[in-house]
């Protein structure tokens, strides 16, 4: 867990940032499950997120998450692109080359 004084300041940032976004995600009974459901989830569970996401979509639940995730990273996420291991290209598959196929 992040701590009560991270978790205070993410749910600030979140209202001060989506407010219009949280208010009608939380008043859709669709979207409102969907939050609950995220909530009961462990934070590292990306499949389980991605299930419960694409399971519930509606415009509010739509809203509500591009606003928190993308649009205002309320999360300070940080994953940058990994430059290692460089993997090269495949040039062939099954004896012949890959433009060829």
């Amino acid at each position: 867990e992040k701590g009560i004084w991270r978790n205070a300041q993410e749910f600030k940032t979140m209202v001060d940032c989506c407010g219009p976004q949280i208010q009608a995600a939380i008043t859709d009974p669709q979207s409102k499950q969907a939050i609950d459901q995220l909530n009961a989830l462990d934070l590292r569970d990306q499949v389980g997120s991605y299930r419960v996401i694409v399971s519930n979509e509606t415009p509010q639940l739509e809203d509500f998450t591009l606003c928190i995730l993308q649009q205002n990273n309320c999360f300070r996420c940080n994953s940058p692109i990994l430059t290692k291991p460089k993997v090269p290209l495949m040039e062939t598959w099954q004896g012949k080359p890959v433009d060829a196929l």
